[in-house]
């Protein structure tokens, strides 16, 4: 998905990295960056999901949909690309 949206959106990015052998280790660090981004964001809104839902379905429920938003979030931050103007 990240290859793509690079591919698609940074194409002379995308080809330099390509060529310099460095593609995967950048895919690799900007996933891990999703991830951070993620558990920071997620981890933000757990405890309190937690002590605002009495109910188990729905503090089950609230935390499956922060989780999904917080992956959709993090998800749409760091999978913007651009080649820079210059290029």
């Amino acid at each position: 998905m990240l290859e793509q949206a690079l591919k698609d959106k940074a194409p002379q990015t995308y080809l330099k990295l390509e060529a310099e052998g460095k593609l995967q280790a950048f895919l690799k660090k900007r996933e891990g960056e999703i991830m951070e981004s993620y558990y920071r964001a997620y981890g933000e809104v757990y405890y309190q999901i937690l002590q605002e839902n009495s109910d188990k379905d729905k503090t089950a429920l609230a935390l499956a949909m922060a989780r999904t938003q917080k992956m959709n979030d993090a998800i749409a931050t760091w999978a913007e690309f651009t080649d820079p103007e210059d290029s």
